[in-house]
């Protein structure tokens, strides 16, 4: 593998492969990352897994993106990117576990109101819209079984209901393995997921990643309303909880498929059927 990556960055960027010192990195479950060193500078690189519409991943999407973020100073710079292979500045940082503390959170909170704030637009895709795009994917409404027509019925509700009144870049994807806290601040990493889509929602994934309950997310909220200025009702709040259980559901159907490892069966099973509980209950 590591002679296809000096392949490709001596094609991309013209770099001699004796030059490059590579590392592998442990990220992810089906892209190959690295840290590479190249003239004295870390650089981080990653060669794409084929075929990315079937992990809901549109690669067009994603650099546009991340390219904005990184504008805005809260995600790597990009170098080079292509069809096979991304590569950034490496930024060097922590990881946090998960905490149901909005005060532990309050730097990544305040980073999130700072990001919707800067990115506002009128148009972008419901976050409804944009989980439903793993139900697409070849084989996981087979993994959802009888599951499947009950969540498709729930995201319509969720999508017809839930208003939208401003869009934003969101992340999409907030776990605490793509957010990096460091000296000058909070980076957010791994941009495959990212859309312009409601604000809000991206405070409902932060929520699901870092393990607030349905009740106590709306502590977490406060904090983000009151840096973002906006206002947010507890309902839509909830709904958007029980949209972040489901993505996080077909999230794992999605990579059950990949891996054909019965954990992520299994986890996706709860999750959904917590999102289908909750639903009947909102």
């Amino acid at each position: 593998m590591s002679k296809t990556v000096h392949t490709l960055l001596q094609k991309h960027l013209n770099w001699e492969p004796a030059k490059v010192k590579l590392e592998e990195i442990s990220l992810g479950f089906t892209n190959q990352s690295y840290r590479a060193v190249y003239d004295g500078v870390s650089y981080f690189v990653r060669l794409h897994a084929d075929h990315p519409e079937r992990r809901a991943i549109s690669r067009e999407r994603e650099v546009r993106c991340l390219c904005e973020a990184a504008s805005l100073g809260i995600a790597p710079e990009v170098v080079c990117h292509s069809e096979d292979l991304l590569v950034l500045h490496f930024i060097e940082g922590v990881h946090k576990s998960t905490s149901e503390d909005p005060g532990e959170l309050g730097d990544l909170v305040d980073c999130f109101a700072s990001l919707h704030q800067r990115t506002k637009s009128s148009h972008g895709l419901h976050p409804a819209v944009l989980t439903r795009e793993f139900i697409h994917i070849p084989g996981v409404k087979e993994v959802l079984s009888t599951s499947a027509a009950p969540v498709n019925s729930l995201l319509d509700r969720i999508e017809s209901t839930v208003d939208i009144p401003l869009f934003a870049l969101c992340h999409m994807d907030p776990n605490p393995w793509n957010v990096l806290y460091t000296d000058e601040g909070v980076y957010l990493l791994d941009w495959e997921y990212a859309a312009h889509s409601d604000p809000v929602f991206d405070v409902a994934m932060l929520a699901i990643h870092h393990s607030f309950s349905i009740e106590s997310c709306t502590h977490l909220l406060e904090r983000y309303t009151r840096q973002a200025s906006l206002e947010v009702s507890a309902d839509k709040m909830k709904q958007y909880y029980i949209l972040a259980t489901i993505r996080r559901g077909l999230w794992n159907a999605m990579h059950h498929l990949h891996t054909k490892q019965a954990a992520h069966k299994q986890a996706a099973e709860r999750w959904l059927e917590k999102a289908l509980v909750d639903g009947e209950n909102a």
